[in-house]
């Protein structure tokens, strides 16, 4: 009889923790949706993933992610047209606030970034990186993965562009960076 009892419990708990992720899987799509009527694509975005992340294996899961994939795409496409253009650094360092003093040049057009860094003899270090764009990142749409597997992420703010290094991809998936992240702050040339 308790073993009954028992199977009857975890059996009705199972189920009603079912309902509940449901209910608020349902609840982040629709807010989603709603942010896509007004033409809130980053907020619609970030709703869509919550509603994924609730479930991904559960059907309103797999439309989630298919409007992610849509959204993604849009907004990256979006994002790189407003970065376009060359800049200049203003600041470089790592997000410990230790300064790496390189100065330089960015170019960023929609396949590529070139960095232009001076060292302190001001002879120029080259380096350029192609830009993956239909790489998906399915958690951001303002990360870029390179051709080296170097992730770096974009954004835009007061007419500053401020970049930061993420992590990268390696065989076994995503390997992100928490601190010590080496960022860049530009401005427009």
């Amino acid at each position: 009889m308790k073993y009954l009892f028992l199977i009857l419990f975890f059996s009705i708990s199972t189920f009603s923790q079912e309902i509940k992720n449901y209910s608020i899987q349902l609840e982040w799509f629709n807010h989603a949706n709603l942010c896509l009527d007004f033409k809130d694509n980053k907020s619609a975005f970030s709703s869509f993933k919550k509603a994924y992340d609730v479930d991904i294996n559960s059907d309103l899961g797999f439309l989630a992610y298919k409007k992610l994939d849509s959204l993604n795409r849009i907004l990256k496409s979006n994002l790189l047209k407003d970065i376009s253009g060359k800049w200049e650094i203003v600041s470089s360092g790592s997000n410990w606030g230790i300064s790496q003093g390189k100065i330089g040049l960015i170019t960023i057009k929609d396949s590529y970034i070139n960095f232009e860094f001076y060292d302190e003899s001001y002879s120029i270090q080259n380096s350029k990186l192609d830009l993956l764009v239909d790489d998906f990142l399915n958690y951001s749409y303002s990360e870029f993965i390179f051709d080296n597997n170097s992730i770096w992420k974009f954004s835009l703010k007061n007419n500053k562009l401020y970049i930061t290094e993420m992590g990268e991809r390696t065989a076994f998936g995503i390997s992100d960076m928490v601190c010590g992240n080496f960022s860049m702050e530009c401005i427009r040339k």
